[in-house]
């Protein structure tokens, strides 16, 4: 990172595309892989480990293990591998970590801990059940016959965005998709 680039950073402050935490406490570590959840489903930005919420440069101690395993949990947010980049960087005598994130490419919402979650100014605001329903029937308008669209599990209330084949022959309950974290049956969002 560029010294002239992070002082941008630093005076632009937080906002739809920046992010600042303090170190790598586990509250700490839960809140900027929020973000960096949000970043993913709204446009992208940066999560920077060493900074204030006020924008001071504090710095931040890390090891070895602590920067892997912050790689870790970056790489559980999705398993398709979502673009991220942690970069670990020195400014004025002071180490930071920077975690950016593009927009996801893959067209599914990236959840982190069962929620998903979007950026709007410098706030990360969870997606409802509502949302997400709305979001996959748009990618997926044009659903053909016998594959189900998005579809919901009224126990658990997960939302499965991904289109499932349904299943010919069999009994009427043997072709309703299963809740893959409940294994209850879902309901269809698309009628």
């Amino acid at each position: 990172m560029d010294e002239n680039e992070f002082a941008k950073i630093l005076r632009a402050g937080e906002g739809q595309t920046i992010e600042f935490k303090p170190d790598l406490s586990p509250a700490s570590t839960d809140s900027a892989l929020e973000s960096t959840c949000a970043f993913l489903n709204s446009g992208g930005g940066r999560t920077v480990v060493g900074v204030s919420d006020d924008g001071q440069p504090t710095g931040v101690r890390i090891g070895v293990k602590d920067r892997d395993r912050l790689n870790d949990k970056l790489s559980s947010l999705d398993p398709r591998g979502q673009p991220c980049r942690l970069e670990q960087f020195e400014y004025r005598g002071k180490t930071f970590l920077m975690v950016t994130a593009e927009q996801s490419p893959s067209g599914h919402l990236v959840e982190w801990r069962g929620v998903a979650y979007r950026r709007i100014g410098s706030q990360d605001i969870p997606i409802s059940a509502r949302e997400k329903a709305d979001y996959y029937r748009a990618k997926h308008s044009e659903i053909a016959p016998g594959v189900y669209g998005p579809m919901w599990c009224p126990d658990c209330r997960a939302v499965v965005g991904m289109t499932v084949q349904a299943v010919i022959g069999g009994t009427k309950e043997d072709r309703i998709p299963k809740c893959p974290q409940c294994g209850k049956p879902m309901r269809s969002y698309t009628g």
